[in-house]
């Protein structure tokens, strides 16, 4: 089962004729709902969670009100059930006629590829906030 974005609806029942007015949040509001998302994903790396539930604290507020996955993206699932050694028929057919090619990155390559660089920086900043709680506490432990 899928949710949906919930918004405040307003109807307005009379005339024959209507029209639709469309509510955006404040830029203020959109700050705010950010700096939750970053906030529960940093507690979600400072428990040391896995990186997909990092990500998933990032991109989605528990209320499903602000979802940062609409414009960074879903964190990439893992494929483990797969065989790696399965040929796939068309890539047969297409190695037989292929000439090499570089590699051009898709846009979901690249909100990937950032993604994981915004898990990553998360992480960093959790050990850097689990180091400096560590030595405060060791200070004040040694002062009493």
């Amino acid at each position: 089962m899928n949710r949906t974005t919930t918004s405040e609806t307003e109807i307005i029942v009379g005339a024959l004729s209507f029209t639709a007015v469309v509510s955006f949040m404040s830029e203020e509001e959109a700050q705010f709902e950010i700096r939750e998302c970053v906030g529960a994903s940093l507690l979600r790396a400072i428990d040391q969670a896995s990186d997909a539930d990092v990500a998933r604290a990032l991109l989605e507020r528990s209320d499903m009100r602000f979802r940062l996955k609409y414009i960074l993206g879903a964190w990439p699932a893992e494929d483990e059930d797969e065989d790696p050694y399965e040929i796939d028929a068309e890539q047969s057919d297409a190695s037989s006629e292929a000439i090499a090619l570089p590699f051009q990155p898709t846009a979901p390559d690249i909100l990937s590829s950032d993604l994981r660089s915004y898990v990553a920086r998360i992480r960093t900043l959790a050990e850097q906030c689990r180091a400096a709680f560590e030595a405060n506490e060791k200070k004040a432990r040694s002062t009493y």
